[in-house]
């Protein structure tokens, strides 16, 4: 009962109707569902059209996994779509997709030791499931993001349209084993002066990214 009250407090505080039933036990999980909520409000809120981008990897014995990325934050987004197939998503095997070198690990879904933070998922994965939310935050604004997804030996490359924050769906026809994000380019200003409620935003994410700094450092 104690849970059930704090919950149905925690719900009112944020907005959320008071007699939704909300499927946790705890406050862990309870976050997660948040977290979930805010993300659709997000995707809910963008509206407009969503780019979406498909490829298919191939591996052993013919087996294959096709993956599909959607970008609705920003509105009128653009994403690219590379397949590699017999291979893992390390650092060295993104290398060269999309005319990029060098890309950098920012994180993992699943490890937080993993990636150095200067791009980070807000959302969480779940692993061996087919489909989902994602949303990016890029407080520094490189110029240039990667989204991967892993399913099967093989991966599926997302070149978004990059921006501060980024937000969409996915979707496989294999378990996920887990994504990852990648950033490659210079870290960009922004070009236009923004109103208040983006300075706001932008401030959040910019505190999120140094918290996530700080607990990878220690």
């Amino acid at each position: 009962m104690e849970n059930a009250f704090s919950f149905s407090m925690m719900a009112k505080r944020f907005g959320i109707a008071g007699n939704v039933a909300w499927p946790c036990n705890d406050r862990e999980e309870f976050t997660m569902y948040l977290k979930a909520f805010c993300a659709a409000a997000v995707l809910a809120l963008a509206g407009g059209a969503a780019s979406a981008a498909t490829c298919t990897g191939s591996f052993g014995g013919g087996q294959t996994t096709t993956f599909t990325v959607n970008q609705t934050v920003p509105t009128g987004s653009s994403v690219s779509a590379a397949c590699v197939n017999n291979s893992n998503d390390s650092e060295g095997a993104v290398s060269g997709l999309f005319g990029i070198d060098t890309w950098m690990l920012g994180d993992k879904s699943g490890d937080e030791d993993d990636g150095d933070g200067m791009v980070f998922f807000t959302t969480e994965f779940s692993e061996g499931t087919t489909s989902g939310l994602w949303e990016i935050a890029n407080p520094d604004n490189y110029s240039s993001v990667m989204l991967v997804l892993k399913a099967g030996n093989t991966f599926g490359a997302f070149l978004l349209d990059s921006a501060a924050l980024m937000a969409g769906d996915w979707f496989t026809s294999r378990d996920l084993s887990h994504a990852s994000v990648y950033y490659g380019g210079e870290p960009t200003p922004a070009p236009v002066p923004l109103p208040a409620s983006a300075l706001l935003l932008l401030g959040g994410v910019g505190g999120l990214a140094a918290l996530r700094r700080r607990r990878k450092a220690a």
